[in-house]
């Protein structure tokens, strides 16, 4: 029988997971200054399946820079940590829902997406907290049969009907009542392949819409960010001016200010000056008068 064939996808599961929770002690004093990189890889080392869920079992690898202070001395180390971690993928959370026999006997591509790990140093210094979350996509495969003979068949029969009396009808027509369930059975598969593609559709617009959500708020957030630079800078321009301005009324002070020295120094001068020329008229009137009484 000759066939085109090609899997498709009957039912997918696609959530976000947490794959992974846990705290490295640091002990002997050792205190964690800071996380200078850090690099992940995440991959499915064995799966196993019953009639409930997919249990999946991970292997998780960080390679983290970390900057430690240890007797006094800031050092700088590459450590390597290896972790597996077990998931459990219940059935019904697959869309659309599909028929116990079909979730074990299926064939399954699992992918991991969006992973994503968070580090965090406790207050003491001495605790390092790994965060690990991704999505995990699985996806049930069916194959998709184009029966050709079968196509050919029908066509031969219907022409075989047409031509000889004698055939036995009630044959042909048991052939083709088998042909036409089979494509009512493949007609059903597109319709649910029709169906879930749309649910695809419009899973995806909705994603698109809250990046275009997103996008538009980054932008007025950009936009905003972009008019409070610009009323910075002439805010800048502003106060430059102002400060120049003060500058040039600072040396101008200045100026007033050493004439007003000059002129002080020029009074305390002109004050001693009189001073000393009362002092000599005081004294020169005083021996006039001490002469006048004498006489």
């Amino acid at each position: 029988m000759n066939l085109v064939q090609s899997k498709i996808i009957k039912s997918r599961y696609n959530k976000s997971h947490l794959i992974i929770d846990k705290k490295i002690p640091f002990e002997g004093g050792v205190k964690i200054k800071n996380l200078i990189s850090h690099n992940e890889t995440v991959k499915v080392k064995s799966v196993k399946r019953n009639t409930k869920y997919f249990d999946i079992e991970l292997f998780i690898e960080c390679i983290l820079t970390l900057e430690v202070l240890s007797d006094n001395i800031l050092e700088k180390y590459t450590l390597t940590y290896n972790f597996e971690n077990n998931v459990k993928v219940f059935k019904e959370y697959f869309e659309p829902s599909v028929a116990f026999l079909d979730f074990i006997e299926l064939d399954y591509v699992i992918k991991l997406k969006k992973v994503n790990f968070k580090y965090d140093i406790n207050i003491d210094y001495d605790t390092l907290s790994i965060l690990g979350e991704c999505f995990i996509v699985i996806n049930l495969l069916v194959e998709r049969c184009l029966m050709l003979k079968e196509i050919n068949e029908m066509q031969a029969y219907l022409q075989v009907a047409a031509g000889l009396d004698d055939m036995d009808i009630k044959d042909v027509i048991g052939n083709l009542d088998n042909i036409v369930k089979t494509l009512s059975n493949r007609l059903n598969e597109i319709e649910e392949e029709n169906h879930f593609l749309k649910r695809e559709i419009e899973r995806h617009k909705a994603e698109i819409g809250v990046l275009n959500s997103e996008l538009q708020n980054e932008k007025i957030k950009n936009m905003n960010l972009s008019l409070e630079c610009t009323r910075l800078t002439e805010r800048i321009k502003d106060l430059e001016e102002k400060l120049d301005k003060e500058r040039k009324k600072c040396s101008l002070l200045e100026i007033e200010n050493a004439r007003a020295l000059d002129e002080i120094k020029r009074l305390k001068k002109e004050r001693t000056e009189i001073t000393s020329e009362l002092q000599r008229e005081k004294i020169g009137l005083g021996k006039k008068i001490v002469e006048f009484l004498k006489k």
